[in-house]
């Protein structure tokens, strides 16, 4: 009859609506990573080189070993160069790391000196050199951009405002705002960005 339907027929296509209604989300696939990838590729390279080995070995004749030992030659040089672009990533990844671990230690060396000039007595004018521009002029200060020079390679100190609204109850009271900028040798900038508070509310 025309209106019967075979029951798993029915549910294969409710399914198969409900998957195109966006209901029920696609299986999402993994992804080859690096070596997996590299593998499968020298795999492939290699296959295609025995594959055609007997066809060089006619067509070449007496040559064919030399043929064989530039195709190896040529096989070792492109995995040399594949290992040393690893390395060298792998190289760059780990400096980058580090050199970003450093900023975030200059910025918490900041803030502690920040609060040690501020003082037990909650003395807000004791900041008031804590700028971009008037951080030279601080001794405190100077001698922690210093450091920032000689720890961070090209850093600079983009920008350092603190914030001394009148209201200590204002949220934003005491608010420090920090951005360090530096170079790697590959010529890539970075910057890191970060706030913290260094002042107390009033009692």
């Amino acid at each position: 009859m025309h209106g019967a339907r075979d029951p798993a027929a029915r549910n294969h296509l409710v399914a198969h609506r409900e998957h195109a209604s966006g209901a029920q989300a696609p299986e999402r696939r993994g992804v080859l990573n690096q070596f997996l990838a590299t593998a499968l590729c020298g795999n492939d390279i290699t296959g295609s080189v025995f594959y055609a080995a007997g066809i060089v070995a006619v067509e070449a004749g007496r040559w064919a070993p030399l043929c064989f030992l530039l195709v190896a030659v040529l096989l070792f040089t492109i995995g040399i160069l594949g290992l040393i672009g690893l390395q060298a990533a792998m190289t760059q990844t780990q400096t980058e790391s580090k050199v970003r671990a450093d900023a975030a230690n200059l910025v918490d060396e900041l803030a502690t000196v920040m609060w040690g000039e501020l003082g037990t007595k909650n003395t807000i004018a004791n900041l008031a050199g804590f700028s971009t521009g008037g951080c030279a002029g601080n001794t405190a200060c100077n001698a922690w951009l210093d450091k920032l020079g000689k720890t961070l390679p090209g850093g600079t100190l983009t920008n350092l405002a603190f914030n001394n609204v009148a209201d200590t109850w204002d949220v934003n009271h005491g608010m420090v705002s920090v951005t360090l900028t530096w170079s790697l040798p590959n010529g890539g900038s970075h910057q890191y960005v970060s706030t913290f508070n260094v002042a107390q509310n009033a009692p």
